[in-house]
């Protein structure tokens, strides 16, 4: 796993019961989503460059502890599967004061063609990446 987001609970981010709304805890995980992505090619210049996008599909969320204003997180991300114009990822989030796990999220992501609007293949060389990063990060 890789660290991909590292930050704090602001009381902004809260709803009424004082724990983190559920919407940010989606928000924080798309920070991590970026950073994940990223790394293995999926940049802003090759989606530019190629008229693509990385859109999600599908989104499967645990939420296992809370989380309150002033927490610190850290979410730690890898790549679970590929397959020809997709690819499944997890991601982790944190509490680092005391280490419990807060919530977990599973998302299905698809490589879209912005011209045709369907799903395009993934290019090799972001491919290859993908199988190199699933087997270094392998639980």
């Amino acid at each position: 796993m890789i660290d991909t987001y590292r930050g704090s609970v602001f009381a902004s981010d809260c709803d009424a019961s004082g724990h983190m709304h559920v919407k940010n805890y989606v928000a924080k995980f798309e920070e991590s989503t970026c950073q994940l992505i990223g790394s293995v090619g999926f940049t802003n210049k090759y989606l530019r460059e190629n008229n693509k996008s990385v859109v999600s599909v599908e989104h499967h969320i645990k939420y296992i502890n809370e989380l309150l204003p002033m927490d610190l997180i850290v979410i730690q991300s890898r790549i679970l599967e590929l397959s020809r114009s997709s690819f499944k990822f997890f991601h982790r989030m944190i509490n680092s004061q005391n280490q419990k796990v807060a919530a977990e999220m599973v998302i299905v992501a698809v490589q879209l063609d912005m011209t045709t609007r369907k799903s395009s293949k993934i290019p090799s060389e972001i491919a290859n990446r993908i199988v190199t990063h699933i087997a270094e990060h392998d639980m």
